[in-house]
């Protein structure tokens, strides 16, 4: 995958689970899973945490440590990737998320998230 994290969301902290939802600059939301090595593309970000309890919304960037943003990064770059729901088979990383617009959401007011 070549896009880049913007801001972190929200996370699932867990020793051996943990699961990391990143605002993304091609504009889709990636939940990425660095044990799995694997990542998951969502076209919208809200829906995971009213279905699972435990999503920690971070107050500042700082609350990731280096080593924890790097194997997110390398979980990006090099693992696998998933479709999450609403997705189409054919979705590349150059389509544009529409989402946003058709529900007119603002993310940035939704889920005020952190600069990954």
């Amino acid at each position: 995958m070549k896009a880049k994290p913007t801001r972190l969301l929200y996370y699932y902290p867990g020793k051996y689970d943990a699961q990391y939802m990143l605002e993304m600059d091609n504009g889709w939301y990636y939940l990425a899973s660095p044990k799995q090595n694997t990542a998951y593309v969502f076209n919208q970000p809200l829906s995971l945490p009213s279905f699972y309890m435990g999503a920690t919304w971070p107050k500042s960037s700082d609350e990731l440590s280096p080593e924890t943003k790097k194997e997110i990064l390398d979980t990006i770059k090099n693992g696998k990737w998933e479709r999450g729901s609403g997705i189409s088979p054919r979705w590349t990383e150059d389509d544009e998320n529409t989402w946003p617009k058709r529900n007119h959401i603002d993310i940035h007011k939704e889920i005020p998230g952190v600069k990954f």
